[in-house]
């Protein structure tokens, strides 16, 4: 009597495989956590993966299937690639090994009990659920996740998205958050229901990425979460993971609210990625530092490296006060790079430029807006020398933004 036996579309195995397979660790001295569990549920096949620290868990159809068994997932999806498209896949096993045919080809793998297989990092039952639709969430985590910091010893606590509830005038919001010390970037979106969560929690980078592959598929996305343990499920797909243990840093110190913050002028996102793509197409230094003059009526992005320049104007709506319009223009040094990415989080036709108050080197503020999301994105300041898109090399470089 075999321990487990599936019958199915190869199709649906190389899909179910396909999903789960981002959770398969690269190297490892555990030899359970480099296999695939698969089981019966009802009439289903169930996959399951995990490297320890997070788990996917997919269901596919199935023409039968019973028992439970683990299979090394790497060589299960390259034999499965060398079967013929459009055949039917028989695996039977009992406990010790598995028998694989597809077509004319068969194959004979190891297997290890299911019942040795380490359960998914998933909060308790009692987490509160959050349900958002799916391209939502995706283009939320996305949008934020290249601020993130990736630099696990020195801000372990910054190598995450930060993710919270917010009330707001059309309802109850999901924010997501990242910030590296350069830049900062925060989006939010409507959820379809839940109720505000009392801790705000961190989701490892690792975690962000194959959260934004599994919620990109469509559909509602239903996220759970206590204080150490993350879950997203949607479109069939199932993601668990431990949470970075930290408390995020508190970021509306380095933001403060519109009220503090004046609007200099509304300009064109396009336009304004446009001309860093060109300033950051001439030179050689590596921190592709550029310079924003801000006037009444158009802004300049220029880089003058040596015998390398560029100058481009693009037009600005001016929204200043006349407090602030006295003092136009305004300039400030960033690193291209990071604004152009910035560009891209952010998001939106239209974007504000504020000022912080107080800060006469500015801030690189902006603030753009699609149909369903907000966004809030900030670029620290670069000293310039005097007409010059350098830095000053007797000043401090970028300030710490957390």
């Amino acid at each position: 009597m075999s321990a487990f036996s599936l019958l199915i579309e190869i199709a649906a195995l190389r899909r179910g495989l396909d999903a789960v397979a981002a959770a398969l660790p690269g190297k490892t001295t555990v030899p359970i956590i480099t296999h695939v569990k698969l089981e019966a549920n009802g009439p289903k096949l169930k996959l399951t993966a995990t490297d320890l620290d997070r788990a996917i868990e997919a269901e596919v159809a199935a023409i039968e299937v019973s028992g439970a068994i683990t299979l090394p997932g790497k060589a299960l999806r390259d034999v499965l690639k060398r079967f013929n498209d459009g055949c039917q896949v028989a695996i039977a096993s009992d406990g010790v090994s598995a028998q694989v045919k597809g077509g004319r080809g068969r194959a004979r793998l190891p297997a290890l009990p299911a019942a040795d297989f380490p359960p998914a990092p998933a909060p308790g039952e009692d987490a509160p659920e959050l349900v958002i639709d799916g391209k939502t969430l995706a283009g939320l985590l996305d949008g934020v996740a290249y601020a993130a910091c990736t630099d696990l010893k020195a801000r372990f606590y910054l190598c995450g998205v930060h993710l919270e509830t917010i009330e707001a005038d059309d309802g109850l919001r999901l924010r997501a958050v990242a910030c590296d010390g350069f830049r900062l970037n925060w989006r939010d979106a409507p959820l379809i229901s839940g109720a505000m969560v009392a801790r705000p929690v961190i989701v490892p980078n690792e975690t962000v990425a194959l959260a934004t592959k599994a919620a990109g598929a469509g559909g509602e996305a239903s996220i759970a979460f206590d204080a150490a343990r993350f879950r997203l499920a949607c479109a069939g797909v199932t993601l668990s993971s431990r949470l970075v243990d930290a408390t995020y840093p508190d970021y509306r110190r380095v933001a403060p609210s519109a009220a503090d913050t004046p609007v200099l002028a509304t300009i064109d996102r396009e336009q304004l990625a446009r001309a860093i793509e060109a300033a950051l197409a001439v030179g050689t230094d590596k921190g592709r530092l550029i310079r924003i003059a801000i006037h009444e009526d158009r802004l300049v992005v220029d880089r003058d490296e040596g015998d390398y320049e560029v100058e481009m104007t693009i037009d600005a709506e001016a929204a200043a006060t006349d407090a602030h319009a006295a003092a136009f223009p305004y300039v400030v040094g960033v690193n291209g790079q990071y604004l152009a990415q910035t560009l891209a989080g952010v998001g939106g036709d239209t974007l504000d430029l504020r000022l912080l108050t107080g800060d006469r080197r500015l801030h690189v503020s902006l603030h753009g807006k699609g149909e369903d999301t907000s966004a809030y994105a900030i670029v620290m300041p670069q000293r310039l020398k005097p007409g010059s898109a350098r830095p000053d090399d007797d000043a401090a470089s970028e300030k710490d933004a957390a």
